[in-house]
């Protein structure tokens, strides 16, 4: 077979036809390259000094022979025409080190793709050489949930929802978070998020100054506290004493969360109210004069006034888990604090009482359910108010007042 394709329509000694081997200029190219075959590759690679058959390219991308010695690129219109990625050309490829900006970022053995714009003569260089390593590198970069047996694509996360995410500080695949003990922390923090970050921060500066904070008088807070005092005091022989100080309990998270719950476990059972009583016990120490360091607590282990502001009726005195009484076993305090006044104990002569102002649930009369659990008891006619769970019942604020005077001898 004879091909009959010469420039000019016959005509002898002109360039080759754009359909003619670059090389030969007698037989046509094979498909998009720009020569017949290996033979005439090899050929034209040698007539212009190089060696191998990657002479074909003007400038390969990975530099070296035939190119640059930097492996910049320059300016060719074979780009245009090179085959796809992973083609061969029928020679090995050349080695090359894993680490050349040149190869594929993901096999590293072939040069990048690069397009020519046959507008404007940009060369753009990809990152792979074709499309089946650019597919694979994605698929491998995908993140995926973190916890054990789960496997799912994040959402740039390690861990593809908030429930597993707590469930792997549950198993013990997470390290919690310092503050909420529920998420994850973000390594290399100790917390999940800023905000655990800031509250535990503001919390540990609450705690590490005392455990009472002075309300002063000019507050409304003391003023609604001293009101409340001075309306529900209700005795028959003492008159009302003079408040000398309050103070802000200031109750750790462990037992404000556990209020919380309790009041959000009694709403779930279709309502509660919060209210208000006194607690008395006895208070061995100083606690409230001043030339005694008067926010300063006991260790004592018979002092009932400073165990419960420390551990929130988590135990008593003398380590008892609660009292007992004619309702049971639990805590009992007092919508009067009058009455709670009676339970009240201090050193012989000692100038002030003390007694704590609580924050009680208790359960909308409609509402049916456990009462011993869910509420504390009061009763109507006493005032006495029973609580059978300690969840139930939390110290707000601590008052300090005179000793009581009989009314025969007041003036």
């Amino acid at each position: 077979m004879s091909y009959n394709y010469r420039a000019g329509g016959g005509g002898g000694g002109g360039s080759a036809s754009p359909q003619m081997c670059e090389n030969c200029h007698t037989r046509p190219k094979y498909g998009n390259f720009e020569y017949c075959g290996k033979t005439c590759a090899e050929d034209a690679k040698r007539k212009a000094g190089g060696g191998g058959m990657f002479g074909m390219f003007n400038t390969p991308l990975w530099g070296g022979s035939g190119g640059d010695d930097d492996g910049t690129i320059r300016s060719s219109s074979q780009y245009a025409n090179r085959p796809a990625s992973g083609t061969s050309y029928g020679g090995a490829m050349p080695q090359r080190a894993a680490n050349d900006d040149n190869l594929c970022e993901q096999c590293h053995a072939r040069p990048k793709h690069a397009e020519k714009d046959p507008r404007t003569g940009a060369v753009t260089i990809f990152p792979f050489c074709g499309r089946n390593c650019r597919n694979l590198n994605a698929q491998q970069n995908v993140q995926r949930c973190q916890l054990r047996d789960c496997g799912k694509s994040t959402q740039g996360g390690p861990w593809c929802s908030d429930s597993h995410a707590k469930k792997a500080v549950k198993r013990g695949e997470a390290q919690a978070c310092a503050y909420c003990k529920e998420l994850p922390a973000s390594l290399p923090y100790e917390y999940c998020t800023k905000d655990c970050g800031m509250k535990d921060a503001r919390e540990k500066e609450r705690n590490s100054s005392s455990p009472l904070s002075l309300i002063t008088p000019d507050k409304n807070q003391y003023m609604s506290i001293a009101k409340r005092f001075h309306e529900r005091w209700d005795d028959e022989f003492w008159a009302v004493p003079e408040i000398t100080a309050i103070y802000q309990i200031n109750v750790s998270r462990k037992y404000e969360t556990r209020f919380r719950d309790a009041v959000n476990a009694a709403e779930r059972l279709g309502g509660s109210t919060t209210k208000s009583a006194f607690y008395g016990g006895q208070c061995i120490c100083d606690l409230g004069v001043p030339q005694f360091g008067s926010d300063q607590l006991c260790g004592w282990g018979s002092c009932s006034i400073c165990i419960v502001i420390r551990k929130c009726f988590d135990v008593l005195e003398f380590k008892n888990p609660h009292h007992v009484g004619d309702l049971g076993k639990g805590i009992y305090a007092n919508l009067n604090p009058a009455k709670a006044n009676r339970f009240t104990v201090r050193k012989s002569n000692h100038p002030l009482r003390a007694i704590i102002l609580c924050s009680i649930v208790q359960l909308d009369d409609h509402v049916h359910g456990d009462q011993k659990k869910y509420s504390a008891h009061i009763e109507e006619q006493t005032g006495r108010v029973f609580c059978a769970n300690k969840d139930v019942i939390l110290p707000r604020q601590l008052i300090l007042y005179n000793n009581p005077e009989p009314k025969a001898i007041m003036h």
